[in-house]
């Protein structure tokens, strides 16, 4: 199986699909890849050479979050909005959205006499 940015892509599917087995790298993604190194969209991956990898690598290296950069990311963010909400001030009802906002709407008119 041909190593890519720590992942073991499968040998026997087409390169653009294998791609799709790094986190981050959708199938668009993966077109635009292969586009910009010049690579065979139908070529399989176990044809790909030790030039073809290293060239693979350091393309989504430099120029996308995959796999563990990703993941950090996402963990940061979603701490940030934790704290964010933990701050929001007691007194303050959170923000509602737009269904809840109507369906409070209505509750408050067939509450009223």
């Amino acid at each position: 199986m041909p190593r890519i940015v720590g992942v073991d892509v499968p040998e026997n599917k087409k390169l653009v699909y294998a791609l799709t087995y790094i986190k981050g790298i959708g199938l668009t993604t993966a077109k635009e890849i292969v586009a910009k190194l010049d690579l065979d969209p139908d070529m399989r991956a176990k044809n790909l050479n030790e030039d073809d990898t290293g060239r693979l690598t350091s393309l989504i290296d430099k120029e996308y979050v995959v796999e563990g950069e990703l993941n950090r990311k996402i963990k940061d963010n979603i701490t940030r909005l934790i704290t964010i909400m933990a701050a929001w001030p007691a007194e303050l009802p959170a923000p509602t959205t737009k269904t809840a906002l109507s369906r409070q709407e209505m509750a408050s008119v067939v509450a009223a006499p």
